[in-house]
């Protein structure tokens, strides 16, 4: 995943999966996970972010992804859309 992917995933969790105040309990009603912090590792010899860790999710452990090619990437928002009683 290249750094403008990064920043439209990061933006993606700020609006839908974010933990600020009114978030969580907005997220709460409509079902969404939510997510404190997002780790994750940029390789600076090719700018690509190739790994992801959302900690402090609502009800669920800590999650790594292995983010290699858009498919793991397409996984990866699947996840985050993924209502929290499934």
């Amino acid at each position: 995943m290249n750094i403008a992917k990064l920043c439209e995933l990061l933006n993606f969790i700020k609006v839908n999966n974010s933990w600020g105040t009114d978030m969580y309990y907005i997220n709460h009603e409509r079902n969404r996970k939510s997510i404190k912090y997002v780790d994750f590792c940029f390789d600076s010899r090719d700018g690509s972010i190739w790994y992801i860790k959302c900690r402090a999710v609502t009800g669920e452990p800590d999650k790594e992804f292995r983010i290699e090619n858009q498919k793991d990437l397409d996984k990866f928002y699947e996840w985050l859309n993924e209502p929290l009683n499934k």
